[in-house]
């Protein structure tokens, strides 16, 4: 004879996996669902193709501005290394990263990603998910240089090499000694046959604000957030800590060089940096939340509190099993 007292309750159900399998059609593809969202990440690029063909904003000058008097010097860091290194950078982090989630880590990642399968081809989960993460990445990317280009061309400010690029013409001015504001701005350069020379001095007005530090502001902090949301590194914070260091010192210097090779004012590199943060903490924390598959994020909310009712459920019936409420008479119920 065995007292009831002595029988423990049920252990609780262990978790089970819960990731979702959606194999993918050509009908899925081409949905009104995702012609918008793809239609969102190339709109997100036409703004700054719309103020190229207008063309920027014709301020003047005053001759005596020493702001603008720097002569010209090419660029320590040219934008297509920039641009090379800015998009292949978060790319194969986001990839190499998603790889070690998913095939290394102890953490049952695997039991929560979606898994996709298309044209009979299973698609791995952690190529799934760094195609979604740089997806983000992609659209926010476009978003900065389309605020970027769209300031630029506005706001036409001079660079500090421009009266080097531009050679104004003094005599139609009035003179080295009119100090004035000249508005109607006569370049000789602008009588040159050189495709290089036009361009180089059409770049001359768009100085506000750093297209150099917004970029590499924006692509060091969407890794930056990347390192520090998605991993949780062992403990090794001091590791994290300086790879973020050296991140954010990459874009910093990057800006840097742009006020010595005199191709920007210091407000404009300042002004730059902020808005690749900005930009990279909205992708990053709003339309991105903050790296998680919402799909993914509420299968394990689903699981968790299905867990937590069965475990009340189970516990419920053995303190009443315990209590011999069973019977209704209070007393213990004994088991043969």
């Amino acid at each position: 004879m065995v007292l009831a007292h002595e029988i423990h309750p049920p252990a609780p159900r262990p978790l089970t996996p819960i990731g979702k399998h959606r194999i993918i059609k050509w009908q899925s593809i081409m949905s009104l669902r995702n012609a918008i969202e793809l239609g969102s990440i190339v709109c997100a690029c036409i703004p700054f193709l719309v103020v190229r063909y207008m063309g920027s904003y014709k301020r003047g000058f005053f001759c005596n501005d020493q702001d603008i008097m720097f002569p010209y010097k090419d660029d320590t860091v040219p934008f297509s290394i920039l641009a090379m290194t800015g998009t292949l950078l978060p790319v194969l982090v986001v990839f190499s990263g998603e790889f070690f989630r998913f095939t290394l880590s102890k953490s049952p990642y695997n039991d929560y990603e979606t898994r996709y399968e298309l044209l009979g081809v299973k698609i791995p989960p952690f190529l799934s998910s760094a195609v979604r993460i740089n997806a983000l990445f992609a659209y926010g990317a476009l978003v900065t240089v389309s605020i970027t280009d769209i300031t630029k061309f506005s706001v036409g400010r001079l660079r500090p090499h421009f009266l080097d690029v531009c050679n104004p013409d003094w005599a139609r001015i009035g003179g080295r000694d009119n100090c004035t504001y000249v508005s109607d701005v006569f370049c000789l350069t602008s009588q040159s046959k050189d495709e290089k020379d036009l361009a180089r001095l059409e770049d001359a007005r768009l100085s506000f604000l750093s297209g150099h530090s917004s970029f590499s502001f924006y692509c060091a902090f969407f890794v930056i957030y990347y390192l520090e949301t998605r991993f949780k590194w062992m403990g090794m914070r001091f590791f994290k800590a300086f790879l973020q260091f050296l991140l954010f010192m990459g874009a910093a210097l990057c800006g840097a060089s742009r006020v010595a090779d005199h191709k920007h004012h210091a407000t404009d590199v300042i002004t730059g940096s902020l808005l690749g943060i900005l930009t990279a903490t909205i992708v990053v924390f709003v339309v991105g939340d903050n790296f998680l598959d919402r799909r993914a994020l509420r299968a394990k909310l689903r699981s968790f509190f299905s867990n937590m009712d069965d475990l009340d459920v189970e516990s419920g019936r053995s303190k009443d099993f315990v209590d011999g409420k069973d019977k209704g008479d209070g007393s213990p119920k004994i088991v043969a």
